[in-house]
C-alpha cells in the first residue's frame, strides 16, 4: 500500500449546488453552437432585431428566431417591443463574462 501521507490535504471542494452546475452547463452548451455564439457577440455589444441579425449573420429569420427562443429559454435575453418590431440584449453579464473569458471581448 503506498503511503497516503505524500499527498497533500485536500483543500478544495465544490461548492455549488447540482442545480447551479446544470444551469452552467446549459449556458455553455448553449455557447457551443457557433451560430449562438455570434449572436451573444452581437447582443453583448447592442440591442438588436431580428431583422439586423438576420443581415449581420447572413441567416434566415426562422433560423435566428429559432436560436433567440434557445436565449429566451435560459432567460439570458431582455426583449423590447416597438409596435411590430422585436429588439434583443443580452439580459444576463455571465455571458458576457464567458466571452471575455474566451478573448471575444
Amino acid at each position: 500500500m503506498e503511503d497516503q501521507t505524500l499527498c497533500p490535504p485536500i483543500t478544495e471542494r465544490i461548492r455549488h449546488s447540482e442545480k447551479d452546475i446544470e444551469e452552467a452547463l446549459r449556458m455553455l452548451g448553449l455557447l457551443s453552437n457557433p451560430l449562438r455564439l455570434k449572436i451573444a457577440l452581437l447582443l453583448s455589444a447592442q440591442e438588436m432585431c431580428t431583422c439586423h441579425l438576420e443581415e449581420t449573420l447572413g441567416a434566415e429569420q426562422t433560423l435566428i428566431s429559432h436560436h433567440l427562443r434557445l436565449f429566451k429559454d435560459l432567460d439570458l435575453l431582455h426583449e423590447r417591443r416597438k409596435g411590430k418590431w422585436r429588439f434583443y440584449s443580452l439580459k444576463d453579464s455571465r455571458v458576457k463574462d464567458i466571452l471575455k473569458s474566451a478573448g471575444l471581448i
